[in-house]
């Protein structure tokens, strides 16, 4: 069987296209690089001040609630040393059940799991 030259170069392009397509691997993949332990999370004193001043807001309502007394003169809101002077602001401890997320009166089970 003869072909024809216009076959001939086509049957030449398919088996050079598909020669071509077998060796292709597709791009490069790139390869994340691996830091060292540690590297990455820096803490400087300042943000070390500011999460302990978030802890020790909550810690005196801590020590009153387990006792099942109540804490008194000690609201989340107010001027004080470890308290919150706008109930806006981002600040202070949140509780993993989700009870007091929200320090507005009467809204401390808004966002808890349970309701």
């Amino acid at each position: 069987m003869k072909l024809s030259p216009f076959s001939a170069v086509t049957l030449a392009a398919v088996a050079c296209s598909g020669v071509a397509v077998a060796a292709y691997d597709g791009p490069p993949q790139a390869e994340a690089a691996v830091a060292a332990p540690g590297q990455g999370f820096n803490l400087n004193a300042g943000d070390m001040k500011f999460i302990l001043k978030q802890i020790n807001r909550r810690e005196p309502r801590d020590q009153g609630e387990r006792s099942g007394q109540p804490v008194p003169g000690q609201p989340l809101v107010g001027p004080g040393e470890f308290q919150i002077a706008n109930p806006l602001l981002p600040f202070g401890l949140r509780t993993v059940d989700g009870s007091e997320n929200n320090i507005q009166p009467g809204q401390d089970t808004f966002g808890a799991a349970d309701h």
